[in-house]
């Protein structure tokens, strides 16, 4: 296969993937993961603190604090950007922590929503 239809098919499969999209990468996840692991820091633990997070978010929200709620939430949704690519930087990928993730993430949904609702 020569390296031209190589090149096209990698840019078909990811057309976004360019020298300044791999520079942004690098600092919005790369650095941070970096530290995260450097601090002792797992997936599922970041994961669990995006939980509790979001479980302040809905009750926050649901006192009638925006504010602070959406602060706590987008904290929560910022600790789930980074699990997944901790985890792969570890190499510590498991079934259960993707199972953790995806059930925690609707937990946090289910309980802004509810919370949204009983303000």
């Amino acid at each position: 296969m020569n390296i031209k239809f190589q090149d096209k098919i990698r840019r078909f499969i990811n057309p976004y993937e360019n020298e300044s999209i791999t520079n942004i990468r690098k600092v919005v996840y790369d650095k941070p993961v970096v530290f995260l692991n450097n601090i002792g820091a797992t997936p599922n633990l970041i994961n669990t603190f995006g939980l509790i997070c979001g479980l302040i978010a809905a009750v926050l929200i649901g006192m009638g604090h925006i504010k602070i709620g959406t602060a706590f939430f987008f904290l929560s949704g910022a600790s789930d950007s980074f699990d997944g690519p901790l985890a792969r930087y570890q190499n510590s990928t498991t079934d259960f922590g993707a199972f953790f993730d995806s059930v925690s993430d609707r937990i946090v949904d289910i309980s802004v929503y509810i919370g949204i609702a009983t303000h």
